[in-house]
């Protein structure tokens, strides 16, 4: 019987290499997308469709939207479900003192109530499956760099989750993994650049400011093909590691 996997954030970059490399290693795969009209005026979308890929809609912004995705991932994969990647994120940059609460708020919506949601929902297909479930964090849940308070504290809270979880279901044969990544090319990465370089010039933290900018697009970046490698590591492996990270650190 073919597994089935649901993978969230598969519009571009790290989310679509894991659901292509799923659907290429036989998973039948449902990835989700903020706005699958969108994904699918792109040319990566035809090779998850290539690959046999069904794509849904789901904003983890939206407590509606994570109910009727779960209704529709249960339906889709008959009430059991072999494993689960939560991969979506946002990271918008700022200085703790400049950074407004709401931008706060739209980090941890996404990063980590938007997955601790769907990751509900979806827990009874998991159990009965003896599932996987793999949360995407980063090596700034756990070294903090300026600008990135917020995101940090998103990923941090997400992997304390994570942990609490997987002793809460290895009873079930449920097994949990966190797999912190180090500096990947994605498309997260042009909405920081934009907002960085929309930065008041005269902030006390423009130089800050200047040296993110730097940093953002300078080597090494990995290649997100190794993520997708690393997750389905993850997935086939018969004891996961609690905890794994892959790529560059900087």
């Amino acid at each position: 019987m073919q597994r089935k996997l649901v993978v969230t954030g598969t519009s571009t970059g790290i989310g679509h290499a894991i659901a292509l490399r799923a659907a290429r290693d036989g998973w039948s795969v449902l990835a989700t997308a903020r706005d699958p009209a969108a994904v699918r005026t792109r040319p990566a979308a035809a090779e998850l469709a290539d690959a046999g890929c069904a794509v849904a809609k789901l904003d983890l912004r939206d407590e509606d939207e994570i109910t009727e995705f779960a209704a529709e991932a249960e339906g889709w994969c008959e009430g059991r479900l072999d494993a689960l990647v939560n991969n979506a994120g946002t990271a918008l940059p700022g200085a703790v003192e400049e950074l407004s609460i709401a931008d706060v708020r739209d980090q941890f919506e996404v990063n980590v109530f938007g997955h601790v949601a769907v990751t509900q929902r979806l827990l009874p297909a998991l159990r009965l499956a003896a599932g996987r479930v793999v949360f995407v964090s980063s090596d700034r849940a756990r070294v903090p760099v300026p600008l990135y308070g917020a995101y940090s504290a998103s990923k941090a809270a997400l992997e304390g989750f994570a942990g609490a979880l997987a002793a809460e279901v290895e009873g079930f044969g449920v097994m949990v993994s966190v797999l912190e990544l180090g500096s990947y090319r994605s498309a997260i990465r042009e909405p920081i650049r934009e907002r960085l370089e929309r930065a008041a010039p005269d902030s006390p933290y423009a130089t800050a400011t200047r040296t993110s900018l730097r940093r953002l697009g300078s080597p090494p970046l990995g290649d997100p093909a190794e993520v997708a490698a690393a997750t389905l590591e993850l997935l086939d492996a018969n004891e996961p590691p609690a905890r794994a990270a892959v790529g560059p650190r900087r």
